[in-house]
């Protein structure tokens, strides 16, 4: 069963096992860098938000209220989402706290820690700037029934917890931001990978606006003299890489 990870700019990522799919961090409509919008969505089984900020909840609540799709987040984003209409009753708005997993058909879904501020920009934000407390910043840890096993940090910095990742989940796919600013660097980025020891880096975060803008091709050749090993997938936002069986 081949596991496709598609690239839809920025941070927003989807991966697609046995024809079901996952939504990290769903920040479509205004990601300048993204393939797609809402509206060209066909269908969504899972979404995972990483935490609250515009660049990643983003829109969280326009494909809950679109599609008949399932949310994993921290409590108080889950909390959020129930006194707006998805209620946990339904079975759509799953709570996870670090550690925690979700089983649902091709995956199971896990949260780890990360390192990152945080605030919840919902739906008050466009018009009336306000936002909320969100619990903080979490990761992902996808797992397939071929035993892939894919780490999704969101927006973090380097930080020693990533040893017990790589112990407890054994990522072949890392994907990490490497932007700065707001997360990892290209420097710290390394830090990453030598706790991790993944197979794969898929770089992300990066070059979206100015803040967050590298030399993308001195990181590359950084990757290439200190982990030869490791393969850096570098694809265009709607583009597949497939993990074979």
């Amino acid at each position: 069963m081949e596991t496709i990870i598609r690239w839809h700019g920025h941070s927003t990522f989807e991966i697609i096992v046995g024809g079901q799919n996952i939504i990290l961090d769903p920040w479509l409509n205004d990601n300048p860098k993204s393939d797609i919008k809402v509206k060209d969505l066909k269908k969504v089984d899972l979404l995972a938000v990483s935490h609250g900020h515009v660049d990643h909840f983003g829109d969280t609540m326009e494909i809950l209220r679109n599609t008949d799709a399932k949310l994993i987040s921290t409590p108080v984003i889950s909390w959020y989402v129930q006194l707006r209409g998805i209620t946990r009753e339904s079975g759509r708005n799953i709570a996870l706290a670090q550690g925690g997993t979700y089983k649902d058909g091709n995956m199971r879904v896990s949260m780890v820690n990360a390192v990152h501020p945080s605030a919840l920009f919902g739906d008050e934000w466009p018009v009336l700037k306000q936002y909320y407390p969100d619990g903080g910043a979490v990761g992902y840890v996808v797992r397939t029934p071929d035993d892939h096993s894919i780490y999704f940090a969101g927006d973090t910095d380097v930080f020693m917890d990533m040893q017990l990742i790589e112990k407890i989940y054994h990522p072949d796919v890392a994907i990490l931001p490497i932007g700065g600013s707001f997360t990892m660097d290209v420097e710290t980025v390394m830090l990453a990978i030598e706790m991790l020891k993944p197979k794969y880096l898929i770089p992300a975060h990066f070059n979206t606006h100015p803040g967050v803008a590298i030399d993308f091709d001195a990181f590359l050749k950084s990757m290439e003299e200190k982990y030869p090993q490791v393969k850096v997938i570098v694809t265009e936002p709607g583009e597949d890489f497939i993990l074979e069986k």
